[in-house]
């Protein structure tokens, strides 16, 4: 079996690689994390072998215990952020949206310590935007279930650890660990998203770099708190019916080995 996060660039070793192993007898499952991904690897590489077939499997994250009500921030929203602050990560939109709406507050989590300072330095006059830094991952859901919103502001094209545009194909943990923590999510409306949460019902979606419209989107969640409910529990039963970690392995090994119920 081969999992796939992206496709290799042009002309590389890789590339020739990749080609080769396609038409491979012993392959005999390709896994992509989005279907965006599976449909530009057929157009580039065309179908692979006889036997072989490609298995769309999102990423996911852990359903632990329902986090429960959002704590009251006297009549304040609290919108988080956890991540990377990589370019088209989302950083530059809510340093936008942190002037406009100085009645919510902005809460940062990672980033490397040269992006933080960068970062610092440029929000500096923003009362209401605290860059964090790098917490332990077991510490996360917490900090998540302590938001009332949690915000994923992703540009057309997003940037990554290996460098290279990843915004065509991502299946982002970010979001899937926002459903888990039963907050609603605001996000970009990228086709790549869509396959994953619907505008209205399961998230709120905006235009990339729409600054205006993650502004509304915003003042929508912080005057309705019965929506901030709803958005939150449809996500987080689409994680459980979908997307947790056992189910996505489910997906990716169904007919290659024998499952058991347990």
């Amino acid at each position: 079996m081969l999992e796939l996060h992206s496709l290799p660039a042009p002309g590389t070793k890789a590339q020739a690689a990749l080609r080769r192993l396609l038409q491979e007898n012993h392959l005999r499952r390709i896994v992509t994390i989005s279907q965006a991904l599976a449909d530009d690897l057929l157009a580039e590489y065309g179908p692979p072998h006889h036997g072989c077939d490609i298995v769309v499997a999102h990423d996911g994250a852990v359903a632990g215990p329902r986090p429960g009500p959002a704590e009251s921030h006297g009549g304040s929203l609290k919108v988080g952020y956890f991540g990377h602050l990589y370019p088209g990560k989302g950083m530059e939109t809510i340093a936008a949206l942190a002037p406009l709406l100085p009645e919510i507050y902005f809460e940062v989590y990672g980033g490397t310590g040269e992006d933080i300072a960068r970062w610092r330095g440029t929000c500096s006059e923003q009362i209401n935007l605290t860059l964090h830094g790098h917490i332990p991952h077991a510490e996360v859901a917490a900090k998540m279930a302590a938001c009332d919103v949690l915000i994923a502001p992703y540009a057309a094209q997003v940037s990554h650890v290996g460098g290279g545009d990843i915004g065509r194909w991502m299946s982002p943990l970010k979001l899937f660990e926002y459903m888990a923590a039963e907050r609603p999510v605001v996000t970009s409306d990228l086709p790549v998203l869509r396959e994953v949460v619907s505008d209205g019902e399961t998230a709120l979606l905006c235009p990339p770099g729409d600054t205006a419209a993650y502004a509304t989107a915003l003042r929508r969640l912080a005057a309705d708190t019965e929506l901030r409910v709803r958005i939150g529990s449809a996500g987080r039963d689409l994680l459980e019916t979908e997307y947790t970690w056992e189910k996505r392995a489910r997906r990716v090994l169904e007919g290659i080995v024998e499952l058991s119920d347990q």
